[in-house]
């Protein structure tokens, strides 16, 4: 089964997603998007189908031609047509070349379908040329595979989704059958009876066979014509529907990220304003206690080694507290600093110092010094973002990435650069990877044992609602 790193799923759902959290006119142009891309799909078939038709055609001509000449006829109109056969299939190799690269599919369907007019129409007067040769009439078209391949065509059309290319191509072919009915019926040439051997073995032909082949092609023009643009609708109002959907499913997740954001500064507040107050006290303690130290040390006695020794060792104690406290001084700037508290929603941040903050507050059973690699220069552009978010975003990738690491193996790097006027930050991890089960259901908020707490994760929904907003 394929997999994939946390930062490709992140970047790639992020990407994907895109169009789902649009206002409602980028919808639209999103599923226009969608149907342009299938139009090019369905346009294929019948570009392919075209060259393989003009090959065919091209050899048949040149047949023909060798025929003809043998026969010492008139061999200039089968030379016009073979010009004609091959230009209409180089220009399909040329249609071909562009839906690859996905440019002027409407120009291509429609000239695709022109051509398919243009050969009909040859078709039909190369008959009628020929016809005159072998003593028969026009209508002898009605006996071979022609019409069932001229309907093919306007199948092949439908295949876009687009209703404009079948009807093109459907009117064509049924316009060009009635004139041929209608010529039919007036040459003198033409033989008609009801006999079924003679119409079956023989030239003549059957009214009832005429008038069923015309019906027979405007209906199946009709029924492709309709049942595309039916299909068409369909598939739009369903785009539209899961794209109104996804955009609803975002708005709540915002609601739900900005609820946790703004409880986590009402947290980190009121956590460092009760550390703050009484580490302030400790502090202020150690310092008059190291200066009562320094002061007792001086009137001591010379000679007074047991109180000498007393106060050196009270004066060790003093240090090991005095930097625990530093510590714990250092860890709630960090906190202040990792959730702005003093700051505006949005202001312009050195994002170096954001990446070295969210670092700087990972657990420390994840071993971060000896397993995370940092690779971001000092020179990025300062840019102006909603900080608090931006560090939650950073925090819960960070740590995504070293759970998603097997037990106590593996590594994490963190690497960014500038482009142009933006920041690009890469979280990546030498993790097995998420198989596609587990990817479907990556950003959907899930349930988290902890021990034996079980805990609502929101870590990567939120993550993914930051990136958009």
């Amino acid at each position: 089964m394929k997999r994939r790193s946390l930062l490709r799923v992140v970047t790639e759902s992020m990407v994907g997603a895109s169009a789902a959290a649009a206002p409602a006119p980028q919808v639209h142009e999103t599923v226009g998007e969608i149907l342009l891309e299938r139009e090019i799909r369905g346009l294929f078939v019948p570009v392919i189908s075209r060259i393989c038709l003009g090959l065919i055609g091209v050899f048949s001509l040149l047949y023909t031609a060798k025929e003809t000449t043998e026969l010492s006829l008139d061999t200039s109109a089968l030379y016009v047509f073979l010009g004609l056969m091959l230009g209409a299939t180089g220009l399909n190799v040329f249609f071909l070349a562009l839906l690859r690269i996905g440019r002027y599919v409407t120009f291509v369907g429609l000239l695709g379908a022109g051509v398919d007019t243009l050969v009909i129409a040859l078709t039909f007067i190369l008959t009628f040329h020929y016809s005159r040769f072998t003593g028969l009439s026009p209508g002898i078209l009605f006996k071979t595979e022609i019409p069932v391949i001229i309907t093919g065509f306007v199948v092949v059309n439908g295949l876009a989704l687009r209703p404009r290319y079948p009807l093109i191509v459907g009117t064509a072919a049924t316009g060009s059958l009635l004139l041929t009915a209608l010529y039919t019926a007036v040459d003198p040439l033409a033989a008609f009876s009801s006999d079924l051997h003679q119409t079956m073995a023989g030239p003549a032909l059957d009214v009832p066979q005429l008038v069923t082949t015309v019906l027979f092609v405007a209906a199946i023009t009709l029924a492709v014509t309709t049942l595309t643009a039916a299909v068409r609708r369909t598939i739009r109002r369903a785009i539209t529907s899961e794209l109104e959907n996804a955009r609803l499913h975002r708005e709540q997740l915002e609601v739900v990220m900005r609820e946790k954001v703004e409880a986590l500064g009402r947290l980190v507040a009121g956590v460092s304003h009760e550390i703050n107050n009484p580490l302030g006290v400790a502090i202020s303690g150690v310092d008059t206690q190291r200066r009562a130290l320094v002061q007792i040390q001086a009137e001591l006695p010379a000679d007074s080694g047991k109180g000498r020794r007393a106060v050196a060792a009270a004066t060790s104690v003093l240090d090991s507290v005095a930097e625990a406290l530093g510590r714990i001084e250092a860890t709630e700037h960090s906190l202040r600093a990792f959730a702005h508290l003093d700051q505006g929603a949005v202001q312009r941040v050195h994002l170096a110092d954001e990446i070295a903050t969210s670092v700087s507050l990972l657990p420390a059973d994840l071993d971060a010094p000896n397993r995370l690699t940092v690779e971001v220069p000092d020179d990025l552009p300062s840019l102006d973002v909603r900080a608090r978010e931006v560090n939650l975003m950073l925090m819960a990738l960070i740590r995504r990435a070293f759970e998603s690491l097997p037990d106590g193996t593996g590594e994490v790097s963190i690497r960014a650069q500038s482009a142009d006027d933006s920041v690009v930050i890469r979280i990546s991890d030498t993790g097995p990877g998420l198989d596609e089960s587990a990817r479907r259901s990556l950003f959907d908020v899930t349930l988290r044992r902890h021990g034996p707490r079980v805990s609502a994760d929101f870590d990567l929904p939120a993550a993914l609602a930051i990136a958009h907003r």
